[in-house]
């Protein structure tokens, strides 16, 4: 329980419930009080280093928006859309909403410490960005982080507002390696942080901030409002009010002496935040949560079934099936606790929500693209369907049309796509979605 309340609470202000996110933060932390005992008491940056911080700031988060729409064709697309890379063994999806170009580079140095089935490191990416334009990602985004350490470690505000201030700097950091500048909490994270700034007399930086956010928050709600989704403005909303009830109670206690105010005014805080990020996090709370039954299917590894379960069909390494007798009635926190299995990615899909054995399949139409020949094949198990159709050469690669059939209670669709593309000779791709049409499976 508290696992879940953690990783839901960690979501609303770093989007992200993997198991590397708390242990982030917690570093993070701990870092920037580390860094205060050196220098809260000397000179803050001079001009020339403020100048040199503001550009590493800014190349860090404009240079991998800019390479992730070249190379992935983004503007012929729905920006909206997420596309899936494969590369060997991973996979990663991206969005301009949320890109993980800059992780991918930071991937490949720290690969080894990885547990690559929990975490989505953009390793996939790997073999889509040069040596060049990985030294550029990994020098701006190492140099930059360090200046807003510096940042922190000079600060000056009161304990309150420093407390919150280290919050926001953990939010550009992680946004800056993963989500990228057009993600929701890196627009409110730069313009909090700016402010911060300002309110610490450090007015030569506070206005980089300003405007990086601006641009980010402006092009966001651009995407977002032209796409017809209201995912980005739901989740601005949510961490804007998170971070706001932050900024009054740090107000609140900004000169306070009183132990017992600063104790319930932190209480009183504390609830509101955790009542936004279980509205944030509503999804994931309730399918955690959810009883598995006699319909509930597992899309999953092989290894991962036990030897009462029913496997009814696989693609490669992964496996569809129904759990044993024993298991019904349990919740899937519990099966994905019990199993090893990451439940924020969906492995299990119970008949109270999508899983409905006579539901209609699922067909999509993708636009793939890979350095590998693409030959005319089909890729079929009992649940799902995978081919390739109209392959032409390109100056990216094989360029081609994959279409997937898929039953209704099949999970883990990046997976089935992944495990089929290997069956064919294709290890690397670039899948982009282009349409999405529900129909019943002829």
């Amino acid at each position: 329980m508290f696992d879940v309340f953690l990783h839901l609470v960690t979501n609303l202000f770093l989007a992200g419930r993997s198991e590397f996110k708390p242990l982030f933060l917690g570093v993070w932390i701990l870092l920037v009080f580390f860094l205060r005992l050196f220098f809260c008491k000397k000179e803050f940056l001079s001009d020339k280093l403020a100048a040199v911080a503001s550009i590493l700031i800014v190349l860090s988060f404009i240079y991998p928006a800019l390479l992730y729409v070249q190379k992935t064709n983004y503007l012929s697309i729905d920006p909206v859309a997420y596309t899936v890379t494969f590369s060997d063994s991973d996979f990663s999806s991206s969005s301009l909403l949320h890109n993980h170009i800059a992780k991918s580079a930071f991937s490949s140095i720290g690969y080894s410490f990885i547990d690559k089935d929990t975490i989505d490191a953009g390793g996939a990416y790997s073999w889509r960005i040069n040596s060049f334009e990985r030294t550029l990602i990994l020098g701006s985004i190492i140099l930059s982080t360090g200046a807003i350490l510096m940042l922190l470690a000079y600060s000056s505000l009161s304990l309150p507002f420093f407390v919150v201030q280290i919050l926001v700097g953990a939010m550009v950091v992680k946004n800056s390696v993963d989500g990228g500048l057009f993600n929701s909490e890196t627009a409110l994270a730069l313009l909090v942080f700016g402010f911060l700034l300002s309110k610490n007399n450090k007015n030569i930086l506070s206005p980089v901030f300003y405007i990086l956010g601006f641009i980010s928050t402006v092009i966001g709600l651009f995407i977002s409002l032209s796409s017809g989704t209201i995912n980005y403005v739901a989740h601005l909303l949510l961490t804007a009010f998170a971070l706001a009830m932050l900024i009054i109670w740090a107000t609140y206690n900004e000169y306070s002496k009183s132990w017992k105010r600063i104790v319930g005014s932190s209480i009183v805080g504390l609830i509101c935040i955790s009542l936004l990020a279980l509205q944030r996090g509503s999804d994931s709370f309730a399918y955690a949560f959810s009883l598995i039954n006699q319909d509930s299917m597992l899309t999953a590894p092989c290894e991962m079934y036990k030897e009462n379960d029913h496997i009814k069909g696989k693609i490669g390494s992964i496996c569809f099936g129904s759990l044993n007798k024993l298991d019904h009635g349990k919740r899937v926190a519990n099966i994905a606790y019990e199993r090893s299995i990451p439940f924020e990615y969906y492995p299990i899909q119970t008949a109270w929500k999508e899983c409905i054995p006579s539901g209609m399949a699922v067909r999509q139409s993708m636009r793939i693209v890979s350095p590998d020949n693409m030959p005319l094949s089909v890729a079929t198990s009992t649940f799902s369907t995978v081919s390739v159709s109209s392959v032409r050469k390109t100056k990216y690669g094989s360029e081609g049309v994959l279409s997937l059939v898929i039953n209704p209670c099949v999970s883990m669709y990046e997976n089935i796509i992944q495990q089929s593309l290997y069956s064919m000779g294709i290890n690397k791709a670039i899948i982009i979605p282009s349409s999405l049409n529900i129909q019943n499976n002829d």
